[in-house]
């Protein structure tokens, strides 16, 4: 426990200002989270983070790098988050240690004010998404309502979020995948849970 930010400096969250340290160009290390921003959300072991538009440079670039979804190449180079949270009680302000978190998405909305705000999904490191109750977000078109897991009985029901009745990959040729289905009938499809390899 800190009592304050320049506590917090001393070799372990270098920025006496901003929320996110790490280098700029590379990775983020660390947040202060303090759920000030009407769409932060903190739910224990997940939590969801925002930042301002004016602010998406820099660190919140670097926080975005981060992102360990199927689409980042560098997953398995992707760091870990520190994650502190600040705290106030009966008027006294004090920062706590929350544990490792990893960066499970990012993506961008405009807040009620007009604002472009980034939010980035983060959940503790040693929770599988699966058990997290995470819901399944998309940085160019949330799929909302849809929590990890939900089934279809058919690939005719499963239309309404991924159109081609027969193709394993939906999405565009010329930019990027939206989503695919995983059948497990080819030799080198590998379904770990939180981590697939599709041939």
């Amino acid at each position: 426990m800190w009592s304050s930010r320049k506590e917090l400096n001393v070799g372990v969250h270098t920025e006496l200002i901003d929320s996110i340290s790490g280098h700029p160009k590379k990775w983020a290390h660390s947040i202060i989270y303090s759920g000030e921003n009407e769409l932060d959300e903190d739910q224990g072991q997940k939590i969801q983070f925002a930042v301002l538009g004016r602010e998406l440079e820099g660190m919140k670039e670097a926080l975005a790098r981060n992102f360990t979804n199927g689409m980042n190449l560098d997953l398995a180079s992707a760091p870990d988050v520190k994650v502190f949270k600040k705290l106030i009680s009966k008027d006294i302000s004090s920062i706590r240690y929350d544990g490792i978190f990893k960066v499970y998405a990012f993506w961008t909305e405009v807040n009620k004010n007009g604002l472009k705000t980034g939010r980035y999904l983060l959940i503790n490191a040693t929770i599988s998404i699966r058990d997290s109750n995470a819901k399944n977000v998309n940085v160019e078109d949330p799929i909302k309502g849809i929590a990890i897991d939900s089934g279809w009985p058919s690939r005719a029901k499963l239309a309404e979020v991924h159109p081609p009745p027969q193709a394993g990959i939906c999405g565009s040729a010329k930019s990027c995948a939206s989503s695919i289905v995983l059948s497990g009938k080819y030799e080198g499809d590998i379904d770990m849970g939180d981590l697939i390899s599709e041939d």
